[in-house]
């Protein structure tokens, strides 16, 4: 069972490790969701399945903070925060190469290729993409790589990966977007590393964190 950052009776919080689907796949590996619908079975001794919303995605090579519903009123208030931007989210990235400058405000126009599953960016409007922006800042860097904090304004899919890489700092490990060597597992060097939010029913500010990874290449960076 992935750890577990937050639960009540409304939502549940679990860090997702590298290399594993948030959601049931063509691969029938096991998901995030089929780990927390397991556990919440066996904890309340339900003959069924449990109602589970998954409320946000992270892309399969990507560890971090996810986020579920444990019911449709809970669901639908928190979808309305992510579809309002309201909810902060902050991502750790080791990227090959340093960025220049060591922070910066990028946009892009994004295109998804659905047959390939892969992203396309355009600096100008292109027809079906989508207006990306993100903030980056350089944390602390170690020979040709650094460490980046990063805050997405739009949550497109895989927008910190292919942004980065258009500005020659590819995630480190991620081969769709750049001619890196493949890091174990095929993982990328990307953390969804902190979430804020408000409780759907106390309306309290939850901030969760996630525990960074005590290996290559997080180890690198002494203030980690």
């Amino acid at each position: 069972m992935p750890p577990i950052l937050y639960e009540d009776n409304h939502l549940i919080a679990l860090l997702k490790p590298h290399g594993m689907p948030a959601q049931p796949d063509l691969t029938n590996d096991p998901s995030i969701v089929d780990f927390t619908s397991q556990y919440i079975q066996h904890q309340r001794q339900l003959s069924s399945k449990p109602y589970l919303a998954l409320l946000h995605r992270l892309d399969r090579p990507t560890a971090g903070i996810i986020l579920l519903a444990k019911n449709s009123k809970s669901a639908a208030r928190l979808t309305e925060q992510f579809k309002n931007h309201t909810i902060k989210k902050i991502y750790l990235a080791v990227t090959q190469n340093i960025p220049n400058p060591s922070q910066q405000i990028l946009s892009h126009f994004l295109k998804k290729n659905p047959n390939k599953n892969i992203v396309k960016a355009y600096k100008k409007p292109a027809p079906n993409a989508q207006i990306a922006t993100l903030s980056y800042k350089t944390i602390q860097t170690n020979k040709n790589l650094a460490l980046l904090e990063i805050k997405p304004e739009t949550g497109r899919q895989h927008q910190i990966r292919v942004q980065l890489s258009q500005i020659q700092c590819p995630i480190l490990g991620d081969i769709k977007y750049s001619q890196c060597a493949p890091l174990p597992n095929r993982c990328i060097a990307l953390l969804a590393y902190q979430l804020e939010f408000q409780h759907p029913t106390t309306q309290k500010t939850i901030t969760l964190t996630a525990t960074i990874p005590n290996e290559y290449p997080w180890n690198l960076f002494t203030i980690i």
